[in-house]
């Protein structure tokens, strides 16, 4: 289920009971909280809050050191693999180090 749906099903809800807080006990949640996602464009991010709704949890993982985005694969695309020597270099590369005097490492 999607937070658009569910923003319906409370609304259709409410509209039966006209109480927030019994339409937040048919959600297993608190009347706020289906008042506040109901009315605004609030999308709760707490696990225990989203499981109740059933919508998708949201787990933590761990970001990139190097640039900052959680990954599928464990290598980093954006950190490209050194060639071992000057001939794994692709030419134009090696032609730009070249000309503009760039030293290699």
């Amino acid at each position: 289920m999607n937070i658009d749906t569910l923003r319906r099903k409370i609304k259709k809800a409410y509209q039966k009971r006209h109480n927030w807080r019994d339409t937040g006990a048919e959600f297993g949640v608190t009347g706020g909280m289906v008042y506040r996602i109901a009315m605004s464009d609030y999308e709760p991010k707490r696990a225990h809050i989203r499981a109740a709704l059933g919508l998708p949890v949201y787990i933590p993982a761990p970001a990139c050191p190097h640039c900052g985005i959680v990954h599928i694969s464990k290598r980093c695309p954006s950190q490209r693999s050194q060639p071992r020597d000057l001939f794994g270099i692709p030419i134009a590369e090696l032609l730009w180090l070249l000309e503009h005097r760039e030293e290699y490492n």
